[in-house]
C-alpha cells in the first residue's frame, strides 16, 4: 500500500507556529519599548542640562547688561583664581536695589553667585551677614570667565560635562 503524501499542516503544527510567532513578537515589542524608554530618559536629561545652561546664561546676561559700566570694572579680582568676578548691577534676585554681585568658583568647582548691598571684602570668610545671599549656580564648573572690552563682554563658562558656552554681549 502506498502512503498518501500530506498536503497540509496539522493543527498541532499550526498552534506551535502561532505560539512561537507570538513569543517572538512579544520579545521584539519589549526590546523596542526598552530602547524607547532609555532614549526618552536620555533626552529628558539632556533637555534639563540645556535648560540649566540657558538659565545661567540669562542670569549672567541680565547681571552684565544691567551693570553700571562707568562705575563698575569687571575684572578677575584674585589673580591666582581667575574665576572670581565682581559686578555692580541693578539686577537682583533678592530685592536689593543695586547689589554687588560676586561670581566665584570654589575649590570643589561650584559656581556661586553672592549678592550683597555693599562691596564684599576679599578674601571671603565663612561668616556672612544677613544681607549677603549666596546662590549655587552650578555644581560642577569646568570654566568660568568674563572678559570686558570697551564695547562688549565675552563670557565663557562650562558647567558639568556640557560643551563650553561662549557668548558676547555688546554694550550700547
Amino acid at each position: 500500500m502506498k502512503q498518501k503524501m500530506r498536503q497540509a499542516f496539522t493543527l498541532v503544527e499550526l498552534m506551535i507556529a502561532i505560539t512561537l510567532t507570538a513569543l517572538l513578537l512579544t520579545l521584539l515589542y519589549n526590546t523596542t519599548n526598552t530602547i524607547t524608554k532609555s532614549g526618552e530618559k536620555y533626552l529628558q536629561k539632556e533637555e534639563e542640562l540645556i535648560r540649566n545652561v540657558q538659565k545661567i546664561q540669562k542670569l549672567i546676561t541680565l547681571d552684565l547688561l544691567n551693570s553700571d559700566i562707568n562705575s563698575t570694572s569687571i575684572s578677575n579680582i584674585e589673580p591666582s583664581e581667575p574665576s572670581t568676578i565682581l559686578i555692580h548691577t541693578s539686577n537682583s534676585l533678592h530685592d536689593i536695589e543695586t547689589p554687588w554681585v560676586l561670581y566665584k568658583t570654589t575649590n570643589d568647582n561650584k559656581l556661586l553667585r553672592i549678592e550683597s548691598p555693599y562691596k564684599p571684602k576679599l578674601p571671603l570668610t565663612q561668616q556672612f551677614s544677613p544681607n549677603i545671599f549666596v546662590d549655587l549656580i552650578c555644581n560642577k564648573t569646568k570654566k568660568f570667565n568674563i572678559y570686558k572690552t570697551k564695547s562688549e563682554f565675552l563670557v565663557i563658562f562650562q558647567c558639568q560635562q556640557n560643551n563650553p558656552v561662549i557668548f558676547r554681549l555688546t554694550l550700547q
